[in-house]
Protein backbone atom coordinates (compact mmCIF):
# COMPACT_ATOMS: atom_id res chain seq x y z
CA UNK A 1 0.00 0.00 0.00
CA UNK A 2 1.55 2.89 -1.21
CA UNK A 3 0.12 5.15 1.69
CA UNK A 4 -2.79 7.66 1.53
CA UNK A 5 -3.93 9.48 -1.32
CA UNK A 6 -4.15 13.49 -0.85
CA UNK A 7 -6.58 15.00 -1.51
CA UNK A 8 -6.66 17.36 -4.74
CA UNK A 9 -8.67 20.54 -5.02
CA UNK A 10 -9.87 21.39 -8.29
CA UNK A 11 -8.62 25.07 -10.01
CA UNK A 12 -11.56 28.02 -8.87
CA UNK A 13 -13.39 29.05 -11.68
CA UNK A 14 -12.72 31.17 -14.31
CA UNK A 15 -12.43 34.55 -12.69
CA UNK A 16 -10.23 36.76 -15.35
CA UNK A 17 -7.61 38.31 -15.13
CA UNK A 18 -5.61 38.44 -12.06
CA UNK A 19 -8.68 36.37 -10.50
CA UNK A 20 -10.86 39.27 -9.88
CA UNK A 21 -15.02 38.98 -10.91
CA UNK A 22 -15.78 41.17 -13.67
CA UNK A 23 -19.60 43.16 -12.20
CA UNK A 24 -22.31 43.50 -15.13
CA UNK A 25 -22.76 47.46 -16.00
CA UNK A 26 -25.71 48.41 -14.58
CA UNK A 27 -28.91 48.89 -16.78
CA UNK A 28 -29.41 52.19 -18.27
CA UNK A 29 -32.56 53.99 -18.15
CA UNK A 30 -35.72 53.34 -20.88
CA UNK A 31 -36.25 56.21 -23.23
CA UNK A 32 -39.75 55.91 -22.69
CA UNK A 33 -39.10 56.43 -18.70
CA UNK A 34 -36.87 59.40 -18.80
CA UNK A 35 -39.59 61.10 -21.50
CA UNK A 36 -42.07 60.49 -18.84
CA UNK A 37 -40.07 61.70 -15.96
CA UNK A 38 -39.66 64.85 -17.85
CA UNK A 39 -43.17 65.22 -18.73
CA UNK A 40 -43.74 64.73 -15.06
CA UNK A 41 -41.57 67.22 -13.54
CA UNK A 42 -43.17 69.64 -16.24
CA UNK A 43 -47.06 68.90 -15.42
CA UNK A 44 -45.86 70.11 -11.28
CA UNK A 45 -44.14 73.35 -12.46
CA UNK A 46 -47.60 73.95 -14.60
CA UNK A 47 -49.37 72.78 -11.53
CA UNK A 48 -47.23 75.17 -8.98
CA UNK A 49 -47.21 78.14 -11.01
CA UNK A 50 -43.20 77.59 -11.52
CA UNK A 51 -40.72 76.90 -14.38
CA UNK A 52 -39.64 73.22 -15.05
CA UNK A 53 -35.96 72.85 -13.82
CA UNK A 54 -33.73 73.45 -16.31
CA UNK A 55 -30.53 71.44 -15.17
CA UNK A 56 -32.84 68.30 -14.50
CA UNK A 57 -34.43 69.14 -17.88
CA UNK A 58 -30.62 69.05 -19.51
CA UNK A 59 -29.34 65.92 -17.09
CA UNK A 60 -32.28 63.64 -17.78
CA UNK A 61 -32.98 64.61 -21.35
CA UNK A 62 -32.52 61.15 -23.29
CA UNK A 63 -30.54 61.64 -26.73
CA UNK A 64 -31.62 60.98 -29.88
CA UNK A 65 -31.19 57.39 -31.37
CA UNK A 66 -27.77 57.71 -33.17
CA UNK A 67 -27.65 56.39 -37.07
CA UNK A 68 -28.18 52.16 -37.33
CA UNK A 69 -30.48 52.15 -34.19
CA UNK A 70 -34.11 52.76 -33.86
CA UNK A 71 -36.09 55.05 -31.59
CA UNK A 72 -38.31 53.30 -29.22
CA UNK A 73 -42.07 52.95 -30.13
CA UNK A 74 -43.48 56.28 -28.48
CA UNK A 75 -40.91 58.32 -27.40
CA UNK A 76 -41.54 60.83 -30.56
CA UNK A 77 -44.74 61.44 -29.48
CA UNK A 78 -44.13 62.09 -25.56
CA UNK A 79 -41.63 64.27 -27.35
CA UNK A 80 -44.04 66.61 -28.68
CA UNK A 81 -46.92 66.38 -25.98
CA UNK A 82 -43.56 67.69 -23.52
CA UNK A 83 -42.87 70.44 -26.02
CA UNK A 84 -46.64 71.24 -26.10
CA UNK A 85 -47.35 71.52 -22.59
CA UNK A 86 -44.09 73.83 -22.66
CA UNK A 87 -45.61 76.18 -24.96
CA UNK A 88 -49.05 76.12 -23.12
CA UNK A 89 -47.49 77.41 -19.85
CA UNK A 90 -45.30 80.21 -21.31
CA UNK A 91 -48.87 81.45 -22.94
CA UNK A 92 -50.69 80.68 -19.54
CA UNK A 93 -48.19 82.92 -17.79
CA UNK A 94 -48.41 85.59 -20.29
CA UNK A 95 -52.37 85.78 -20.26
CA UNK A 96 -52.05 86.17 -16.53
CA UNK A 97 -49.87 88.92 -16.04
CA UNK A 98 -51.14 90.81 -18.62
CA UNK A 99 -54.80 90.68 -16.62
CA UNK A 100 -52.85 91.20 -13.58
CA UNK A 101 -51.35 94.33 -15.49
CA UNK A 102 -55.06 95.90 -16.90
CA UNK A 103 -56.47 95.58 -13.34
CA UNK A 104 -53.73 97.19 -11.56
CA UNK A 105 -53.78 99.70 -13.80
CA UNK A 106 -57.58 100.30 -13.28
CA UNK A 107 -57.51 99.84 -9.93
CA UNK A 108 -54.64 102.46 -9.41
CA UNK A 109 -57.12 104.99 -11.33
CA UNK A 110 -59.95 104.58 -8.85
CA UNK A 111 -57.12 105.41 -6.19
CA UNK A 112 -55.89 108.65 -7.71
CA UNK A 113 -59.81 110.07 -9.03
CA UNK A 114 -60.75 109.25 -5.45
CA UNK A 115 -57.96 111.47 -3.60
CA UNK A 116 -59.19 114.37 -6.35
CA UNK A 117 -62.41 114.41 -5.58
CA UNK A 118 -61.66 114.02 -1.33
CA UNK A 119 -59.25 116.86 -2.08
CA UNK A 120 -62.39 119.12 -4.47
CA UNK A 121 -64.55 118.26 -1.41
CA UNK A 122 -62.63 119.49 1.34
CA UNK A 123 -61.29 122.66 -0.53
CA UNK A 124 -65.01 123.13 -0.94
CA UNK A 125 -66.77 122.30 2.42
CA UNK A 126 -63.50 125.08 3.64
CA UNK A 127 -65.35 127.57 1.52
CA UNK A 128 -68.59 127.42 2.64
CA UNK A 129 -67.64 127.18 6.38
CA UNK A 130 -65.55 130.33 5.82
CA UNK A 131 -68.57 132.16 3.96
CA UNK A 132 -70.64 130.99 6.79
CA UNK A 133 -68.35 132.06 9.36
CA UNK A 134 -68.47 135.64 7.23
CA UNK A 135 -72.58 135.69 6.98
CA UNK A 136 -72.76 134.66 10.96
CA UNK A 137 -69.99 138.31 11.57
CA UNK A 138 -71.88 140.43 9.42
CA UNK A 139 -75.05 139.40 10.50
CA UNK A 140 -77.20 139.92 7.92
CA UNK A 141 -74.85 142.41 5.95
CA UNK A 142 -73.34 142.08 2.67
CA UNK A 143 -70.93 139.12 2.10
CA UNK A 144 -69.53 140.61 -1.04
CA UNK A 145 -71.19 137.59 -3.41
CA UNK A 146 -74.42 137.48 -5.04
CA UNK A 147 -77.62 134.94 -4.52
CA UNK A 148 -76.01 132.78 -7.47
CA UNK A 149 -72.71 132.43 -6.28
CA UNK A 150 -73.49 131.00 -3.30
CA UNK A 151 -75.95 128.67 -5.28
CA UNK A 152 -73.48 127.66 -7.63
CA UNK A 153 -71.11 126.71 -4.26
CA UNK A 154 -74.12 124.66 -3.11
CA UNK A 155 -74.17 123.11 -6.43
CA UNK A 156 -70.54 122.30 -6.98
CA UNK A 157 -70.70 121.04 -3.25
CA UNK A 158 -73.44 118.20 -4.23
CA UNK A 159 -71.97 117.25 -7.19
CA UNK A 160 -68.82 116.58 -5.53
CA UNK A 161 -70.22 114.05 -3.03
CA UNK A 162 -72.68 112.48 -5.51
CA UNK A 163 -69.34 111.80 -7.72
CA UNK A 164 -67.28 110.29 -4.75
CA UNK A 165 -70.05 108.20 -3.88
CA UNK A 166 -69.87 106.67 -7.31
CA UNK A 167 -66.52 105.95 -7.02
CA UNK A 168 -67.18 104.36 -3.84
CA UNK A 169 -69.50 102.27 -5.36
CA UNK A 170 -67.56 101.53 -8.44
CA UNK A 171 -65.05 99.73 -6.10
CA UNK A 172 -67.03 97.88 -3.48
CA UNK A 173 -68.47 96.57 -7.08
CA UNK A 174 -65.43 95.67 -8.19
CA UNK A 175 -64.71 93.50 -4.91
CA UNK A 176 -68.90 91.70 -4.46
CA UNK A 177 -70.37 89.96 -6.94
CA UNK A 178 -72.68 92.01 -9.13
CA UNK A 179 -75.23 91.68 -11.72
CA UNK A 180 -75.11 92.71 -15.76
CA UNK A 181 -76.67 96.05 -15.71
CA UNK A 182 -77.79 95.38 -19.56
CA UNK A 183 -79.44 91.88 -18.75
CA UNK A 184 -80.04 91.41 -15.20
CA UNK A 185 -79.09 87.46 -15.27
CA UNK A 186 -75.83 87.32 -15.80
CA UNK A 187 -72.75 87.98 -13.38
CA UNK A 188 -70.70 91.31 -14.52
CA UNK A 189 -67.45 90.51 -15.19
CA UNK A 190 -65.89 92.88 -17.83
CA UNK A 191 -64.83 96.43 -16.50
CA UNK A 192 -64.82 99.77 -18.78
CA UNK A 193 -62.16 102.24 -18.69
CA UNK A 194 -61.24 104.68 -17.94
CA UNK A 195 -64.75 105.15 -15.46
CA UNK A 196 -63.84 101.83 -14.35
CA UNK A 197 -67.55 100.30 -13.97
CA UNK A 198 -67.58 96.97 -13.86
CA UNK A 199 -71.45 96.55 -15.22
CA UNK A 200 -71.45 94.11 -18.07
CA UNK A 201 -71.24 90.03 -18.56
CA UNK A 202 -69.51 88.35 -21.20
CA UNK A 203 -72.45 87.77 -23.15
CA UNK A 204 -73.29 91.52 -23.19
CA UNK A 205 -69.95 92.94 -23.52
CA UNK A 206 -69.21 92.55 -27.53
CA UNK A 207 -72.65 94.73 -28.04
CA UNK A 208 -70.59 97.65 -27.11
CA UNK A 209 -67.65 96.54 -29.24
CA UNK A 210 -70.18 96.79 -32.54
CA UNK A 211 -70.08 100.12 -34.37
CA UNK A 212 -73.87 100.23 -34.54
CA UNK A 213 -74.02 99.94 -30.28
CA UNK A 214 -74.04 103.05 -28.46
CA UNK A 215 -70.21 103.56 -27.44
CA UNK A 216 -70.88 105.30 -23.99
CA UNK A 217 -70.95 103.26 -19.95
CA UNK A 218 -74.18 102.40 -19.19
CA UNK A 219 -74.03 103.68 -15.61
CA UNK A 220 -72.23 106.84 -16.02
CA UNK A 221 -72.83 107.93 -19.88
CA UNK A 222 -68.97 108.53 -20.04
CA UNK A 223 -67.09 107.41 -23.42
CA UNK A 224 -65.64 104.33 -23.45
CA UNK A 225 -62.38 103.40 -24.33
CA UNK A 226 -61.41 99.84 -23.63
CA UNK A 227 -63.57 96.85 -22.27
CA UNK A 228 -61.21 94.83 -19.71
CA UNK A 229 -62.15 91.24 -18.61
CA UNK A 230 -62.05 90.93 -14.76
CA UNK A 231 -61.25 87.71 -13.31
CA UNK A 232 -60.93 86.04 -9.59
CA UNK A 233 -60.86 83.10 -7.91
CA UNK A 234 -64.09 82.81 -7.61
CA UNK A 235 -65.28 82.98 -11.42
Amino acid sequence: DPGPRQATQSPPASAGPAGKKRKSPPPSPSPRSEVQSNASNLSTAVATGGRPDKRSATTSRWKPATAGTKEPPGVAELRVELESMTRRAESAERRAQERFQKEHAIRKSWKAKEAEYEATIATLKDRVDTLEGTIAKLDGGSTGMTYQELRDIETALKNALDRNSELKDAAVSSLEPVKCVVCQESRACVAIVPCGHMCLCSNCAPRFRSKAASHECPLCKKPIGELCMIFNGSS
